[in-house]
C-alpha cells in the first residue's frame, strides 16, 4: 500500500498544483514570474530524490515515480520554446535516447545490486548436460507389445447387443 501511495502521491500533487494554472493551457515559461516555475520544479526535485532512494534502496515504487514525475515536468514544459510540434518530439527523442543509452553503458556492470542485464543467463551447456542427465536416467529396457484389456462379445445379460445378436 505504502508503494502505491509513493507512486500515486507526486502525481496527484502535480495535478493539484498545475490545476490552478488550468492544465489543458500552457504556461508561458519563458515570461512568466519566479513563482510560477514552482510547478514544474517541485516534480522534477521529488523525481531526483526518488531515482536516489529507488537506486540505493532497490525498490521498484520510488523509480517508477520519479519516471511519472520526470513525465509531469515534460508535460508541463512542453511549450517551452517555439519550435514546431515535430522538430520539438523529434529533439526530445534523441535526448532521451541518448540518456537511456548512457545510463545502460553505466549499467553493464553491477552497481549496489542494478545491472542493465539479466542477473543469471543460462548458457547453452546447461541445456545440453540437462538432456544428457536425463537420457542417462531414463530405463534402456524395451516392452513387450500391452496385451489388450478388454475383450469384446462377452455379454449375455444387460449388454445391450454387446453379444452381436438382440
Amino acid at each position: 500500500m505504502l508503494d502505491w501511495l509513493v507512486v500515486s502521491l507526486p502525481v496527484a500533487g502535480y495535478v493539484w498544483s498545475a490545476s490552478r494554472s488550468s492544465l489543458g493551457l500552457a504556461t508561458d515559461y519563458l515570461h512568466a514570474p519566479p513563482s510560477a516555475w514552482i510547478v514544474p520544479v517541485c516534480p522534477m526535485l521529488f523525481a531526483v530524490v526518488a531515482l536516489a532512494v529507488g537506486f540505493r534502496r532497490r525498490t521498484h515504487a520510488p523509480i517508477v515515480a520519479g519516471m511519472l514525475c520526470v513525465a509531469c515536468v515534460a508535460y508541463e514544459l512542453r511549450r517551452l520554446t517555439g519550435l514546431s510540434l515535430e522538430v520539438r518530439l523529434i529533439t526530445w527523442g534523441c535526448v532521451l535516447l541518448f540518456m537511456s543509452m548512457a545510463l545502460e553503458r553505466y549499467l553493464r556492470l553491477p552497481r549496489a545490486g542494478i545491472t542493465a542485464h539479466p542477473l543469471r543467463q543460462g548458457s547453452d551447456s546447461e541445456g545440453v548436460v540437462s538432456m544428457a542427465g536425463s537420457a542417462v536416467l531414463t530405463s534402456h529396457t524395451l516392452s513387450g507389445k500391452a496385451a489388450p484389456s478388454f475383450e469384446g462379445g462377452g455379454g449375455r445379460f444387460g449388454g445391450g447387443g454387446a453379444t452381436g445378436q438382440y
